[in-house]
C-alpha cells in the first residue's frame, strides 16, 4: 500500500508534522523525512525551510506502549 499524496494533488494542514519525501540532490533518491507545511508555501524539514517538497504522508500512530516496562534508561547490548 502506497500512502504518498502528491502536493500537486493536496497540501496537509498548517504546522501539521508529516513524512516528506523531497529531492535532496538531483539525481539522487528522493530524500525522506519528518516535516510540516508552513505559511508562504514554505516547508521546515530537519532545521531548514525549503520550497520544494514532492510528496507527504501523515504521521504514523506512535506504538502502544501500555505492557512496556520503564528499564530506567538502560541500554541493551
Amino acid at each position: 500500500m502506497n500512502d504518498w499524496i502528491s502536493t500537486k494533488d493536496r497540501l496537509p494542514k498548517l504546522y501539521q508534522p508529516v513524512i516528506v519525501a523531497r529531492v535532496y540532490e538531483v539525481g539522487k533518491p528522493l530524500l525522506v523525512e519528518s516535516g510540516m507545511l508552513k505559511e508562504g508555501g514554505w516547508w521546515k524539514v530537519y532545521g531548514t525551510n525549503v520550497k520544494k517538497v514532492s510528496y507527504w504522508m501523515p504521521m504514523p500512530e506512535p506504538p502502544d506502549q501500555s505492557g512496556d516496562v520503564c528499564r530506567g534508561g538502560e541500554e541493551n547490548g
